[in-house]
């Protein structure tokens, strides 16, 4: 499954909580102030098709979060 297709798949507007929407990818040209540097100049936008709420997503922030989840482990001070 797609990026995009997740995205769509867990929508719901925070504007109008509709749940149909329509996604883009699209290249931002130039570069960024330094404080404004997003590591990447595709984004992924998501439209709620009902009110045309966008919401902008960096796919590199997707990668980053595919890293397996570490258990709950008890802490040393809490056994």
């Amino acid at each position: 499954m797609s990026l995009e297709e997740k995205l769509l798949a867990s929508f719901c507007c925070p504007k109008c909580r509709g749940k149909s929407a329509v996604t883009r990818t699209v290249k931002l040209p130039g570069k960024f102030p330094p404080l404004l540097s997003f590591g990447s100049e595709e984004f992924i936008l998501i439209t709620c098709t009902l009110c045309g709420y966008t919401e902008m997503y960096s796919p590199l922030a997707f990668e980053k979060t595919q890293e397996p989840v570490a258990e709950n482990k008890p802490l040393a001070h809490e056994t």
